[in-house]
This record gives C-alpha cells, sequence and structure tokens, in this order.
C-alpha cells in the first residue's frame, strides 16, 4: 500500500514536470514567433487549459501594441471586438467598439464588477480599498471619497501643496538642466512630483522625492509603491493563478519581494479624483511652458506605451530644456 501510494506520488511529480517542460517549450516558441512575426491579423491560437496565454505573456511587454495591431487587423471581421482565451477557459474581451465601451461603462456598469481575478491579483497592494472593491464596498467609499474632494478646504490645501512643489523644487531644477545644457528624463520627474503632492495631499507627508537639484533622491516609500506596482502586475502575467499563490504560500521569488515591498497597507484608500491630477496637471504646463521650452533629446523619438497599473512610457522620455529668453 505505501509502495503504491509512493508510486502514484512519483507519477504525479513526473506529469507535473513534464506539463511544465511543454508549457517551458510552447512559451519559447511563443516568443521567437513573435519576435519574427508581422502584426496580428487574427486571433492567437488557443490551446486546452492553458487557452492563448502563450501569446499573450509573450507579447506582455509590448500587450498595448499587439492588441492594437490586432483590433486594427480584425475590425472588418470581428466588429472592433475579440474575446481571447485565458488559462482554465476564462475570456477576456477587448474592444474598440463605442457602443460596447459605453455598455460597460457607462450604462450598465453595475452588472461588470471587477470580478475574483482582478481582486485577487491586486489585494495585497491595494487591499479593499475603492480601486480594488465592487458592489456596496465601492459604492459606500465612492460616497466618502466624493464628499471629502468637494470640500474646499482640500482644494485649497492641493494647490498650496501643488504651487510649492512647482516653485521650489521642480522649477529650480529646469534651470538647473539649461544652464548646464543636460538631458533629463521627463517623465521620471514628473513622476516624482506627482509622488510628492499626492503623499501630501493623502498621507501628510513629505517624501521630498523630488529634489530642486541633482542627483535624485531614493526614498524607501517611492521604491517600495513603484516595485509594489511592477510585482503586482506580473502577477497577471502568470499562465496559471496558482503558480504566483504557490509562491506567496512559500514566500520566495516575486511574491516575497512584494511582500516586502508592500509596506503601506492601511486600511480602504481613498480616491482624491481626477481633479487633483488635472489641477497638477495645469499648474505644470502653466509655470513650466512661460518659463522653458521642452525638447525631446532624440530625433525622431517615438515613445512605448507600457501597460502596468501605472502606464508609462518604456525607457522614459529624455529631453532638453531650453529657456525661452524673451519670446
Amino acid at each position: 500500500m505505501v509502495q503504491l501510494e509512493l508510486l502514484t506520488s512519483l507519477l504525479l511529480f513526473i506529469l507535473l514536470l513534464l506539463f511544465l517542460l511543454f508549457i517551458k517549450t510552447c512559451f519559447t516558441y511563443a516568443i521567437k514567433s513573435n519576435k519574427s512575426s508581422s502584426p496580428p491579423t487574427k486571433l492567437p491560437i488557443s490551446y486546452p487549459l492553458i487557452g492563448s496565454n502563450l501569446t499573450l505573456v509573450a507579447n506582455m511587454e509590448r500587450s498595448n501594441q499587439w492588441i492594437i495591431k490586432l483590433l486594427q487587423n480584425t475590425t472588418a471581421t470581428h466588429n472592433g471586438t475579440n474575446i481571447l482565451d485565458q488559462s482554465l477557459g476564462y475570456p477576456q474581451l477587448i474592444t474598440t467598439n463605442p457602443l460596447n465601451v459605453q455598455h460597460i461603462l457607462k450604462t450598465q456598469f453595475y452588472i461588470y464588477p471587477k470580478g475574483d481575478i482582478f481582486r485577487d491579483g491586486l489585494s495585497s497592494f491595494l487591499g479593499s480599498g475603492i480601486f480594488n472593491a465592487d458592489g456596496e464596498k465601492w459604492k459606500f467609499q465612492r460616497q466618502i471619497s466624493s464628499h471629502a474632494f468637494n470640500t474646499k478646504s482640500l482644494r485649497k490645501f492641493v494647490e498650496t501643496a501643488v504651487e510649492v512643489e512647482l516653485h521650489n523644487r521642480l522649477l529650480p531644477l529646469l534651470s538647473m538642466t539649461t544652464t548646464q545644457k543636460s538631458v533629463l528624463d521627463l517623465q521620471d520627474i514628473l513622476q516624482r512630483f506627482a509622488f510628492d503632492n499626492i503623499c501630501k495631499s493623502a498621507f501628510g507627508f513629505d517624501p521630498n522625492y523630488l529634489s530642486p537639484s541633482f542627483p535624485q533622491p531614493e526614498t524607501e516609500f517611492a521604491v517600495a509603491f513603484e516595485a509594489a506596482t511592477l510585482l503586482s502586475t506580473m502577477r497577471f502575467g502568470s499562465i496559471f493563478r496558482w503558480i504566483w499563490k504557490l509562491k506567496r504560500a512559500l514566500d520566495i521569488g516575486s511574491e516575497k519581494q512584494l511582500r516586502i515591498a508592500v509596506l503601506f497597507q492601511a486600511g480602504p484608500r481613498i480616491c482624491l479624483g481626477k481633479a487633483m491630477a488635472f489641477l497638477q496637471m495645469k499648474g505644470v504646463v502653466a509655470g513650466v511652458m512661460r518659463q522653458f521650452r521642452v525638447v525631446p533629446a532624440e530625433n525622431g523619438f517615438e515613445p512605448v506605451f507600457v501597460a502596468y497599473l501605472t502606464p508609462k512610457m518604456k525607457g522614459g522620455f529624455p529631453v532638453r530644456i531650453e529657456e525661452r529668453g524673451g519670446e
């Protein structure tokens, strides 16, 4: 009896190894095929159990570009809407049809929750806050955030924080850049600007992530936030959800890094709304463009969009800053 159990366990272990080897072989082939092939003209092949995940994972670093090309090349036959097979039969819908977008995001919003897969993948990072909640929890937090954002005191505080960050840090930094005739990563600088303002407004402290001079500092909080964002995004790249869950249970690899990075989990988070982002954007544009000209450092620069939880350009945005002078 004991021998039979050992034999069964050994057989299951061998089958698991063979299955993982098969996945690795197919994944390697998918990557090579995607590097050498033309833009997608039809839906990717769907395999048993793993669906179309081989192609999706192989194109993860350029997923937006790949999906856009797929939609462009299949619009005539699929009316701007495709369904991709995820592992274990989970469907993923992608669409550019305006009627579908309106149906999902507006007219029938309440019947399209984020769902278990999304909430599961972001639970370590976002907890049960407004960005990761459904139903009544989401509605309750939405009401709180709407009330908080509409208070005059908060709006005034945000305006003051943006003004101080702009004149005490961002503008002096850009002025120094023109003097030194150096290249800076504008994406990194603006992320630091936004991070300082969000922390001051939402958490009540200034991380000093943007400095008025070089080199720019590294703060534990900002580094942890960036790492948590990337590692949480990687969960959605797993062919099977149980892979990252097993790594979390064993506290190894990317899941161990994520556990270490998430050091600011403190209950539900309140979204301050898009108006705060617009306020920052208007302040930066008005303050910077009045005094400086922003010029791409590379001729013919074409940004590549990277789809993390916080979207960004791959490799940053290198620019040169020039004084406007007497214009």
